[in-house]
């Protein structure tokens, strides 16, 4: 008769343990981490860089073309306005990289316009892209289009167009160095339809 007794007593004591253990798991776990990185990577704080399209323009036509012209008293063939593929950046305070690209082809009936960016290590690589909602059209538009890039740190990077329409020529990319206030215009010279 006394083990019946202290088989509840010892059954209760160890549930009680393993309650306490189980809470006290619940509220450290939290706070300390597993202890792995995976979620670190080029970005401030260990997080990963996240991006956003800010602009988008539209279809840079005949018009558009006209009035560049216009402007600077230039020949169509030889307007560096229409006849450059450029990237501009800037690199702010907060660690976000603006860049604008100016002059990238796409088609004329592109839907919705995206980007995908791949970042790995020291190398960004960003491809415009036709949205599924795109009905191709038998021509090509240049565009401009601005992103952002937040949580990059300092340091020196490669950016790479890897433009679907850029007709042959050199790929526009180059090596730049991020610190605060950094920026630049790089540019490749188009030959093609519809640079000229």
């Amino acid at each position: 008769m006394m083990n019946s007794h202290k088989f509840p007593f010892f059954a209760h004591k160890m549930i009680s343990i393993v309650f306490c253990l189980l809470l006290a798991s619940l509220i450290a776990g939290p706070m300390t981490g597993c202890g792995d990185d995976q979620g670190a990577g080029p970005g401030s704080g260990g997080e990963e860089p996240s991006w956003t399209l800010s602009y988008v323009s539209g279809c840079k036509g005949s018009a558009v073309r006209e009035e560049a012209f216009a402007k600077q008293g230039e020949d169509p063939v030889t307007s560096s306005e229409i006849t450059d593929d450029c990237f501009e950046y800037l690199y702010d305070t907060s660690g976000t990289l603006h860049i604008t690209h100016s002059n990238f082809t796409l088609n004329c009936c592109p839907g919705t316009i995206g980007v995908d960016i791949v970042i790995e290590g020291d190398s960004i690589t960003i491809q415009e892209v036709e949205g599924p909602d795109a009905e191709p059209c038998d021509c090509l538009c240049l565009y401009d289009i601005t992103i952002e890039i937040l949580g990059l740190t300092p340091g020196t990077y490669t950016i790479i167009f890897d433009e679907l329409y850029y007709n042959g020529g050199d790929i526009l990319r180059a090596q730049i160095e991020l610190y605060q206030g950094s920026s630049g215009r790089v540019c490749v010279e188009r030959t093609g339809y519809p640079w000229i």
